[in-house]
């Protein structure tokens, strides 16, 4: 599970979209790294993250948009792609259930930090 560090909610997949709800262990909330692909255990599609945008997509360890970078932070990581926008990190969102935001700067907010375990 990828699980935010400012509320308790988790990212899941929910109709083909990402977003976070409460934690429930369902195989739309897990996730399984595969080397620095987040390959969603339900649909088998990987986390997307370029530009601003986070989207699931067809998995392809080719595309830089779904190589992840585990940045250390106070609280967990920030997660960012090689093709996210400078300085950009995976943002998370402090209602529930929500969809998720996309990649933004970070501050000091702990809607950009996440705590990741294994599916």
């Amino acid at each position: 599970m990828i699980k935010s560090a400012a509320v308790d909610a988790v990212i899941e997949v929910s109709s083909s979209h990402l977003g976070v709800a409460a934690p429930s262990g369902a195989r739309a909330q897990r996730w399984a790294r595969d080397g620095a692909l987040l390959r969603n255990v339900q649909t088998g599609q990987c986390m997307s993250g370029a530009g601003n945008y986070a989207l699931l997509r067809a998995c392809d360890s080719a595309d830089p948009s779904q190589r992840w970078k585990f940045v250390p932070a106070s609280g967990g990581v920030m997660l960012t792609t090689e093709a996210a926008a400078p300085g950009a990190v995976l943002t998370g969102s402090r209602a529930v259930p929500n969809s998720l935001y996309g990649l933004f700067e970070p501050s000091d907010d702990p809607i950009y930090r996440w705590t990741v375990t294994p599916a």
